[in-house]
């Protein structure tokens, strides 16, 4: 018998969610989740991964060890104390956080409210009137030199109707959530550009954009390689000098 009857109650008491709670969220009965931590019935391998992919945890974890506190919250960038689980009602100032790991779920799910108000929540002092969400960042291509969003960084968003050009949004899609920068609002698409310099810029029409978040900020804790930058500040002077030097040589031949 695995351990997953017993991590899905430990689970439950974490979080504070009823077993009717934590059903909703994957549409199974209450009675099963019961079954489920009484030993009584095993759930189905797609049951098993699609709740163990939700909380961010190894399936094989979730079967064969009894999780602690930190391993069901993993949440090494910011105080576990910052990240709250809802018990079905938000705090005011409470902001639903939506993980990397659950990009997957809120592309069927953002409509639901149960699966709304049931996601971890990030309290950062006091909350605009706006409806707010908070995504963790995934990817490699808003970065350039060490600078910009990294990998794993949260964005503190606001939901807006109309786009602003050369504004940060989290675009939600029927196939995707996009972070990016749209560069140039037309009639009927948005042109969007990653910060990476060399990104391509990609078309997306107006219809296919069923959310619009306005990044208003953004936490970070990675820091940048001091010796790195400096080697990259030191590369780009030589190259600037390279550059006048040419420049000069090209115009006293010219001058000749």
């Amino acid at each position: 018998m695995s351990l997953f009857g017993t991590n899905i109650k430990k689970i439950r008491t974490v979080k504070k969610l009823s077993q009717t709670a934590f059903a909703d969220l994957f549409n199974l009965s209450r009675a099963s989740i019961g079954a489920y931590e009484e030993g009584r019935a095993e759930a189905k391998v797609d049951t098993i991964i699609e709740i163990a992919n939700y909380f961010g945890i190894r399936v094989d974890l979730f079967l064969t060890k009894k999780l602690t506190i930190n391993e069901i919250y993993h949440v090494d960038i910011f105080d576990e104390k910052r990240i709250k689980a809802s018990s079905g009602q938000q705090q005011a100032n409470a902001i639903p956080f939506v993980a990397a790991h659950q990009y997957d779920l809120y592309l069927t799910k953002y409509q639901q409210t149960k699966f709304i108000q049931q996601l971890p929540t990030i309290t950062l002092g006091k909350r605009p009137k706006a409806e707010n969400r908070a995504f963790e960042y995934m990817g490699h291509d808003m970065s350039y030199l060490e600078q910009g969003i990294h990998a794993g960084d949260w964005l503190i968003t606001s939901q807006v109707r109309e786009a602003t050009e050369k504004q940060l949004f989290v675009l939600l899609t029927n196939e995707q959530l996009i972070l990016c920068r749209i560069i140039k609002i037309k009639e009927a698409t948005y042109n969007l550009k990653a910060d990476h310099p060399d990104a391509v810029v990609v078309e997306l029409a107006k219809s296919a954009v069923i959310e619009l978040w306005l990044v208003d900020s953004i936490y970070s804790t990675y820091i940048p390689s001091v010796s790195n930058i400096s080697e990259r500040l030191s590369a780009i002077e030589k190259k600037q000098r390279l550059q006048e030097e040419v420049f000069k040589t090209i115009k006293g031949t010219q001058n000749n």
